[in-house]
């Protein structure tokens, strides 16, 4: 359980550090003209989850996998 805490905690902290870095480059109104900042929220919430399974299972996969 402590592996799925960590990636949790990793996935978070990158998701908003990416996204108050985006957000300050692109400006207020190119956000708004996306959908808002709940939109860009939710699209970047699912990328970086649905990212990070995907490299945890590949990395897994290729380090512990017993041929």
């Amino acid at each position: 359980m402590g592996g799925l805490f960590t990636v949790a905690s990793i996935s978070i902290f990158t998701y908003l550090a990416t996204y108050l870095v985006i957000s300050n480059l692109l400006g207020k109104y190119r956000v708004e003209s996306l959908g808002g900042k709940n939109k860009l929220y939710t699209i970047g919430i699912g990328i970086f989850f649905l990212s990070a399974v995907f490299t945890w299972i590949l990395l897994y996969s290729l380090f512990f996998h017993t041929w």
